[in-house]
């Protein structure tokens, strides 16, 4: 009896170890301003935003059909979030309803379709955090 709660002990011990690290290592963010201009009605304005790209580790497929999250500021204006990001190649297509935009890992170009404020479209750069 004591050496079958020993080895349950030690499966809970596991599991717990294996939760924490699913929890804390199944996504790698990255934050990056954009400085570029952000088009509405044809009217092109320079533009600042903030985006940090959640990207999922593989074993997030599991339980979930996306690669990955988007989270969006535009300084004193608006904070959106993007729930699905796919990764196709060194492309971040990113999705709301459906497709808005992308984000190149490349080049560290954003080009996205913000809903009720323009087409925004601009260069990246890495911000530390």
């Amino acid at each position: 009896m004591k050496q079958a709660l020993k080895y349950i002990g030690f499966i809970i011990l596991i599991l717990i170890a294996l939760f924490f690290f699913v929890v804390n290592f199944s996504a790698a963010r990255t934050s990056y301003q954009c400085t570029g201009e952000l088009t509405e009605n044809g009217t092109a304005q320079p533009t600042t935003v903030f985006i940090t790209i959640e990207e999922y580790r593989p074993w997030v497929g599991l339980w979930s059909d996306s690669d990955g999250s988007m989270k969006l500021e535009i300084p004193n204006v608006i904070h959106k979030y993007y729930p699905r990001v796919e990764r196709v190649g060194e492309q971040r297509q990113i999705y709301q309803e459906g497709l808005v935009g992308n984000f190149s890992t490349l080049s560290k170009t954003l080009a996205l379709d913000i809903e009720f404020f323009g087409f925004f479209d601009g260069n990246c750069q890495s911000v530390d955090k």
